[in-house]
């Protein structure tokens, strides 16, 4: 594999307490002898710099394996790892595995739908109480 590698996107994470910054790079996906996929990526700032890749059956499932790859080899440095102030947030995120069927991926896309809309309906009461509060003053 090449040492080098077409960045397509990167993005700049800030760690709390300490100056050094962790850039993740994400390359361009190219298509190997075999047929697959292959994306190249580098998290640059922690214990190693070097350049991974993961690969899929075409360009966009090797890019969504990227994302998973970055979010697992971020998790261990939980709170100490910011993105846009956020401690702890790094803007990639655990992405379920859809080699376990269409009915599993509905069932969870379900769950995630409900309960993103029992805390949209939680913030927007809240935003409410807060808003007659202020009225009432």
């Amino acid at each position: 594999m090449p040492k080098t590698f077409q960045i397509v996107a990167r993005r700049d994470l800030s760690q709390i307490g300490s100056a050094k910054p962790v850039l993740v790079e994400i390359g361009v996906p190219r298509r190997r002898r075999l047929g697959e996929w292959a994306c190249p990526y580098r998290i640059a700032g922690l214990d190693s710099s070097r350049i991974r890749y993961c690969f899929g059956f075409d360009a966009v499932q090797a890019l969504q394996i990227v994302n998973q790859a970055i979010w697992h080899d971020l998790k261990p440095y939980g709170e100490k790892l910011s993105w846009l102030g956020e401690p702890g947030d790094t803007g990639f995120f655990l992405h379920f595995p859809s080699a376990l069927g269409l009915k599993f991926a509905r069932h969870v896309e379900s769950v995630i739908d409900r309960e993103v809309r029992k805390e949209y309906l939680r913030l927007k009461r809240a935003h409410t109480r807060l808003k007659r509060r202020s009225q009432s003053r």
